[in-house]
């Protein structure tokens, strides 16, 4: 239950502040998306940890899933300019550990190996990713 309010809490934050600014990048929740299902496929196998939740896609919650991109989303809308992603990233890090975190407690997920630091890591790692390859689109498959 907790992936489906997650959900409509991360697509109301879309519909109410970055739709009317016309700030939908869809690429950025595609590649999202894309990284988060092969990371956590890969540590669902591993057995480094579980989610709880039906429906699901390869033993992950499809709402998860689809919350991966809404987030993705979410993330490049409010992605301040490229001077201030230093701190931008690990802020936004943070807040998914914390929504992990949440998770944890309702019940939706749970650690067998892993530990929230090594989330944080890993959360600052593919955001980095995502942002390297938006630019990599827009800066070279995109320009004019």
């Amino acid at each position: 239950m907790f992936w489906y309010w997650y959900f409509l809490f991360n697509l109301l934050i879309i519909v109410v502040f970055l739709r009317p600014r016309k700030k939908i990048s869809y690429l950025t929740g595609l590649i999202a998306l894309l990284l988060m299902f092969i990371v956590d496929y890969a540590a669902v196998k591993l057995k480094l940890y579980v989610f709880y939740g039906r429906p699901s896609f390869y033993n992950l919650p499809l709402f998860y899933l689809l919350n991966g991109f809404l987030l993705g989303i979410i993330f490049w809308g409010f992605k301040p300019r490229e001077r201030w992603l230093w701190l931008y990233i690990p802020l936004i890090s943070l807040l998914f550990t914390g929504v992990e975190w949440l998770a944890e407690m309702f019940g939706a997920y749970r650690h067998l190996r892993w530990s929230y630091g090594y989330s944080f890591v890993l959360n600052n790692f593919a955001l980095i990713v995502v942002t390297a390859i938006k630019h990599y689109f827009d800066d070279i498959l995109f320009s004019k």
